[in-house]
């Protein structure tokens, strides 16, 4: 295994740490370019040491009345000291209600733990988290920088379900969380393709402005800007790839980059007809809706823009999508996200890269029947035939066709259904996350280093399946909420098969 994948693993020492008790001595005084900060000391015991954790600095000025829908602004300065001793509010969210949903029960059980900390909602959330490691002698060296974007989901999610005292005290690196918009606010599409493009990935947006604040402040948290990592998860992962290649991500915010089990050339990884969920939302909140979709919006945008947070992310919760598929996410606006060929331009940023993924990524995309009493002939077919027609655009039944000849086990006369299951599961493994990765470990070898490693191993989670014989290695997100030190295991946001 490679030193970095070594470095990643340090991840799964972490341990969620939950709130900052209220008696935690004060950190110094930082001047940041906005203003002062002070935050808390945890500590974590004789082997570890002690780590400044700051929460809640602003990054960016809120995005709300008139700033909503609208690209990312510098923070305005503050006067006398930012508290920074306890968790931010997080995005607004769009989370998943497991009595609704068709998921396996693990996946429920985590949704339901970490709502708990998701309850605090405001559209002034843009604030990033910073723990750093004490140092001995102050001021006598600086740290690297690991920033991580939180995954899950386009539309759920926080940075401070990441506790990165553990990595940063044990890794020496100043670690940075950030939260970023999600669901219609951070991806309301109005782009019609047309020349000049419309600001639309508000989202990816919020993230440049992060990494922006990061190069001009970190210094002043013992971190070097020199040296910063990018790394993350399923959706985070794909976020980053998109930064990767964004054309406006000036070079030298970033210098390496972790992304695990997405990248944006996963098939659920972009929306493809974002003016249809645009012009969807607008219905379900009583908006008006242009006659002629590819034409400017600016009344349906002013609708929303002004419509109560309460009723957009009721109207926002209407709007369904594929199975397979988000509703929400990164899509095409001439400006962020450009029209080019997926992985063109993984290599515009000359930083080193590490992908990673396990056999079982899809697992928590199929619903809890399926995982525990396994796949018949006529639902491996109707799941298959429903990833192709969602996900692919053209030859879609040559496709169907050579899928089910190459996930189709010719060896067994009559294969059960955990067999099938199995199978299933590769399937949509392969073709959601694991080719797709290659694809741009592929891409990246032509243009900087590039390393890959498979996570394989078998978990507690295992236990839980309720199914005789079911031997299953990591499914990405399962014992890792040491990953990212959140209150539960996370799994990929998909959608299941009807």
């Amino acid at each position: 295994m490679t030193p970095w994948a070594w470095a990643w693993l340090v991840v799964l020492a972490a341990t969620w740490q939950g709130p900052q008790a209220a008696a935690a001595p004060k950190t110094r005084l930082v001047n940041t370019k906005y203003g002062q900060v002070q935050g808390v000391i945890r500590h974590l015991g004789h082997l570890l040491g002690d780590v400044e954790v700051f929460m809640g600095v602003p990054y960016a000025s809120p995005p709300v009345e008139e700033g909503r829908f609208t690209p990312t602004n510098t923070p305005t300065p503050w006067e006398g000291v930012l508290d920074a001793t306890s968790p931010p509010p997080v995005c607004p969210q769009l989370l998943p209600q497991p009595e609704e949903a068709n998921m396996p029960r693990a996946r429920a059980d985590f949704i339901r733990n970490v709502s708990a900390w998701l309850t605090n909602q405001s559209e002034d959330c843009l604030t990033v988290n910073i723990y750093s490691p004490i140092m001995v002698i102050p001021g006598s060296e600086v740290y690297p920088v690991m920033v991580y974007v939180h995954g899950e989901s386009f539309s759920w999610g926080a940075g401070s379900l990441f506790d990165g005292s553990v990595l940063a005290a044990y890794g020496r690196v100043v670690v940075v969380t950030l939260n970023y918009r999600l669901g219609p606010l951070g991806f309301l599409n109005t782009y019609g393709g047309g020349g000049g493009g419309v600001v639309s990935n508000f989202a990816l947006m919020d993230q440049i402005t992060a990494l922006n604040w990061v190069a001009e402040n970190i210094k002043q948290f013992n971190g070097d800007p020199s040296r910063v990592t990018l790394f993350g998860r399923d959706t985070g992962a794909a976020c980053i790839s998109y930064l990767m290649e964004s054309p406006i991500v000036p070079q030298g915010l970033f210098h390496r980059v972790v992304m695990v089990s997405g990248w944006s050339g996963c098939p659920w990884s972009r929306v493809t007809a974002p003016l249809s969920v645009t012009l969807r939302l607008a219905v379900a909140a009583g908006c008006p809706v242009p006659d002629d979709p590819n034409a400017a919006h600016p009344r349906t945008v002013s609708c929303l823009r002004d419509a109560p947070l309460q009723d957009l992310m009721a109207a926002a919760r209407q709007v369904e999508s594929p199975a397979f598929m988000p509703a929400w996410g990164p899509s095409e606006d001439g400006v962020v996200v450009a029209g080019a060929r997926r992985g063109a331009s993984l290599g515009r940023q000359h930083v080193q890269v590490m992908l990673g993924y396990t056999p079982w990524e899809a697992w928590s995309w199929l619903g809890e029947s399926l995982v525990n009493k396994g796949v018949d002939d006529r639902t491996f077919e109707r799941v298959a035939r429903t990833w192709v027609r969602n996900t692919r655009r053209h030859h879609l039944r040559e496709v169907l066709a050579a899928t089910l000849q190459e996930y189709t086990d010719w060896t067994a006369i009559k294969p059960g259904p955990e067999v099938r299951r199995n199978l299933l599961l590769h399937l949509l493994s392969d073709a959601g996350v694991v080719a797709p990765l290659h694809q741009a470990a592929d891409a990246l070898a032509h243009q900087t280093k590039v390393f890959v490693f498979i996570c394989d191993l078998e978990n507690q989670l295992s236990g839980q399946l309720q199914a005789p014989g079911w031997e299953l290695g990591l499914m990405w997100g399962t014992g890792l909420s040491d990953v990212t030190s959140s209150p539960g295991a996370p799994f990929p946001p998909i959608r299941p098969p009807p």
